[in-house]
């Protein structure tokens, strides 16, 4: 089977279990509009994406303004990305801290 993209909507438990198992793939982080107008990317490893802080509290990464959208590789995030909303495949932006590509 090939991997896919998986979508984290509500589900801060399930995407923090997807991260635990997944230490080196990349995750893009959006708002919940649909189409998404902003994707920015991340590796799974990223304290900006992966840990509660002051500003990201419990429920903060999927379950009230955000959604993710995790996969192992950039290749298939750039896929899920050409289907939902971004034709020409590219990120809105990447992070500085962790650099994932």
């Amino acid at each position: 089977m090939r991997p896919q993209a998986v979508v984290f909507d509500s589900d801060d438990n399930a995407y923090q279990n997807w991260l635990a198992n997944h230490s080196d793939g990349f995750v893009l982080t959006m708002l919940r509009s649909r189409p998404p107008d902003k994707m920015y990317l991340h590796r799974a490893s990223c304290y900006k994406i992966s840990s509660y802080n002051r500003m990201a509290r419990r429920g903060g990464f999927t379950e009230r303004a955000y959604i993710k959208v995790c996969a192992p590789t950039v290749e298939i995030l750039r896929g899920w990305v050409r289907m939902n909303g971004r034709p020409n495949g590219t990120f809105s932006g990447e992070c500085s801290a962790c650099r994932p590509t």
